[in-house]
C-alpha cells in the first residue's frame, strides 16, 4: 500500500481495518477508513477491492463485499484458489489471485498472478498498473502451479537472508569478526544480485565463470553443488516442506 501512494499508482484508497489506521496513512489525504465494510457509502463503487486477510478469515470477510459487482477482485490470500474466491462472492466475480512477496514494500518485489475469464483486459491492465511499481509481476496460465510458485517467489527472501545469515555465521566460525563477517555476507550476495540484473550476462555464464576465477572458488563449489549434501538438494528439500504445509491447507 505505502508504494501505491508513494508512485502515486492510486487516486484513492479506502481501508477496512478494525483497528485505527497508522499515523502515516492518517495523514495522507488519498486515504480513508473505516472499522467494517458496513460503514462504506452506499454510492461508493470501487474500481478494485484487494482482499488482504488471514486464510482462516476469508470465509468471513470476503461474502461482505459482494455488493461491489462492477469491481476487480484481487486477492493476496494465501492458498486460496479463484474457485473458492468465487463461491465466496459470486460466479460472475472478476477475481485476480496475485502473491507478491516482501520486497515489493521497497519497489524490489516480484509477484506473479492469475485470473479468471470476467476479468477485462481494462481490469487487467489496472491490476498491472498497480503491481508494476512494486516490482516484476508475471502471469501464470495453470493455477496449479500456484502454491509451487510461492514456495520460490513468496518464501525467496527468508531463503536469502538464510544465506546471508549463514555465510556470516561461517565466516564468524573461521575467525572473522562477527560485524565484518556480516557486513562482507551482506554486501557480497547484494552485489552478486546486481550483477545479474545486468542482462547481458545470463546466469550459466555467471556461474562458468565464478568456476574458472580460481581453485578456492571451484573447491566451495564442489561442495556446494555436491549431488550428496549439496545446495541444490537442500534448497529442493526446503521447498518442497514449504509446498507441503501449503497443500495441507
Amino acid at each position: 500500500m505505502q508504494q501505491w501512494l508513494k508512485t502515486e499508482a492510486l487516486e484513492h484508497a479506502h481501508i477496512v481495518k478494525p483497528s485505527p489506521l497508522p499515523s502515516h496513512f492518517v495523514q495522507t489525504p488519498k486515504v480513508s477508513w473505516s472499522s467494517s465494510p458496513d460503514q462504506i457509502s452506499l454510492n461508493y463503487n470501487p474500481d478494485i477491492v484487494v482482499l488482504a486477510v488471514r486464510p482462516k478469515d476469508v470465509h468471513h470477510v470476503a461474502p461482505l463485499y459482494t455488493r461491489f459487482q462492477s469491481s476487480l477482485f484481487i486477492s493476496i490470500v494465501a492458498g486460496k484458489t479463484l474457485e473458492t474466491l468465487s463461491l465466496l462472492l459470486s460466479p460472475s466475480h472478476a477475481l485476480l489471485r496475485i502473491m507478491p512477496n516482501i520486497a515489493c514494500a521497497i519497489g524490489q518485489g516480484t509477484s506473479f498472478a492469475i485470473y479468471n475469464s470476467h476479468v477485462s483486459p481494462a481490469q487487467k491492465q489496472s491490476a498491472f498498473s498497480l503491481f508494476k511499481v512494486t516490482g516484476a509481476t508475471f502471469w501464470i496460465e495453470d493455477e496449479a502451479l500456484f502454491d509451487k510458485a510461492t514456495t520460490l517467489s513468496g518464501c525467496g527472501p527468508g531463503y536469502v537472508l538464510a544465506l546471508v545469515e549463514s555465510m556470516a555465521l561461517a565466516g564468524e566460525k573461521l575467525g572473522l569478526s562477527a560485524e565484518l563477517s556480516l557486513n562482507l555476507a551482506w554486501n557480497t550476495v547484494t552485489g552478486s544480485a546486481a550483477l545479474l540484473q545486468q542482462r547481458e550476462i545470463d546466469l550459466i555464464s555467471l556461474r562458468q565463470t565464478m568456476h574458472s576465477i580460481g581453485p578456492m572458488t571451484e573447491a566451495a563449489l564442489q561442495v556446494l553443488q555436491s549431488p550428496e549434501t549439496g545446495l541444490y538438494d537442500l534448497m529442493l528439500n526446503a521447498m518442497k516442506a514449504a509446498l507441503n504445509l501449503a497443500q495441507k491447507h
